[in-house]
């Protein structure tokens, strides 16, 4: 399947599953939007469909964009069974989309068990699959392997630095098929003015006499610990704390119900100073991080798009462990003491000043027309679905005799 598509109109479908990644993909889906040779089609499903987690499919028509198709799955997905029976329906919801959008190429992003199951609907109709954000590792998340095996579904990759690149390329792929792209997320930056104070104060409804606290915390799914103890020292810090907080909600994954119950608690006891947002959007969001003391929590918010801020992050546990980061992420352990001690370097101004100047090791912001640009040009040719396996020279042990 190598052919060049015909009259060059190509039917890109992207699949977005929650806020997290439909944030990320804004800048890609807005060159796409533009480009006169796509005809793009959004694919939205599972938390973006939830009322408990925002509803956020309508975020994506207010930024202009039309849903091609919705897949649904249960809002139950707090438990193993429920993301496994999640999976099972995204997989049947993303077949049915597919066979009834019929694109010329699926693109994907992260580690998500939702994106895996596109991955797995759309291998059977043999269409090219394009993985953004690829080689990367979270040691303390289910999503790690969830991950990789997306890597070995897909067909071209864009990695955001070289050394998941390289990654990617150890797990057989072809390096002509692996491009070096930055993380689209942060080409907001390029047009982007915050928010003043008083704006965000109208926005949050909240007042913000210092800078605030921006927290996001998501449930660690390989830890021996429970939800509700990974979130509690965390909840006894920021209820010390002089500073406001602005909490965003846990993503759909086990354990989440949990944490957000928690959570909705925190906020109603401490309403002067604390709020429980389930989506700002991007300019708000950002908004946020240019205007918070510090970032706390453990998502890759933290470890990608905060560095671009010069915001120091206290990133709490294994979650991201593994991650590249900057020298704004201060790693701590789950401990009341350890996140203190964490947060009170972040926000001194020892720490904060050899913050002036640091460079985001995910990129400058052009990795969205890097992406469409080359997505253009490999249709162009002819994308094909046969993937031979790129051996890696190196030296390999043998157990016993070998015929």
């Amino acid at each position: 399947m190598n052919k060049p598509l015909p009259n060059f109109r190509s039917k890109i479908a992207v699949v977005t599953v929650a806020r997290s990644d439909f944030g990320i993909y804004l800048p890609v889906l807005r060159r796409l939007q533009k480009a006169a040779w796509a005809d793009l089609q959004i694919v939205a499903g599972a938390a973006h469909l939830s009322q408990r987690h925002g509803h956020t499919v309508d975020w994506i028509v207010s930024e202009g964009f039309t849903v091609s198709a919705e897949v649904p799955i249960t809002d139950n997905t707090n438990d193993a069974r429920g993301v496994a029976r999640g999976s099972a329906e995204a997989t049947l919801g993303f077949a049915d989309a597919f066979e009834k959008l019929q694109p010329d190429l699926i693109v994907l992003l992260g580690d998500r068990f939702e994106m895996h199951a596109a991955a797995v609907a759309a291998v059977p109709f043999a269409i090219p699959i394009t993985h953004l954000h690829g080689g990367e590792t979270t040691q303390g998340a289910i999503d790690e392997s969830y991950r990789h095996s997306l890597t070995k579904m897909s067909h071209l990759h864009f990695a955001s630095t070289a050394a998941y690149a390289n990654r990617i390329i150890q797990m057989g792929e072809n390096p002509d098929n692996v491009v070096v792209s930055g993380a689209p997320g942060l080409d907001h930056l390029e047009t982007f003015q915050p928010m003043s104070v008083a704006d965000l104060e109208t926005r949050l409804s909240l007042s913000l006499p210092v800078p605030p606290l921006a927290v996001t915390f998501h449930p660690e799914t390989l830890s021996n610990r429970t939800a509700e103890q990974q979130l509690q020292p965390l909840l006894e810090v920021l209820a010390s704390s002089p500073h406001p907080a602005v909490i965003s909600q846990p993503n759909a994954d086990p354990g989440n119900s949990a944490i957000l119950k928690a959570l909705q608690a925190f906020a109603s006891d401490h309403s002067e100073r604390v709020r429980l947002v389930s989506n700002l959007g991007t300019q708000a969001y950002f908004s946020l991080l240019h205007h918070a003391a510090a970032m706390v929590g453990n998502s890759s918010s933290g470890i990608i798009e905060a560095a671009s801020f010069e915001l120091p992050v206290v990133n709490i546990g294994d979650r991201q462990k593994g991650r590249l980061h900057g020298e704004n992420v201060i790693n701590c352990g789950y401990g009341q003491t350890d996140i203190e001690s964490a947060l009170r370097l972040a926000c001194s101004h020892a720490f904060q000043s050899k913050l002036n100047g640091m460079t985001n090791p995910y990129g400058n912001g052009t990795a969205s027309k890097l992406i469409v640009d080359e997505l253009e040009l490999r249709l162009r040719s002819g994308l094909s679905v046969r993937k031979p396996f790129h051996d890696m020279p190196g030296y390999v042990k043998t157990i016993g005799k070998v015929a």
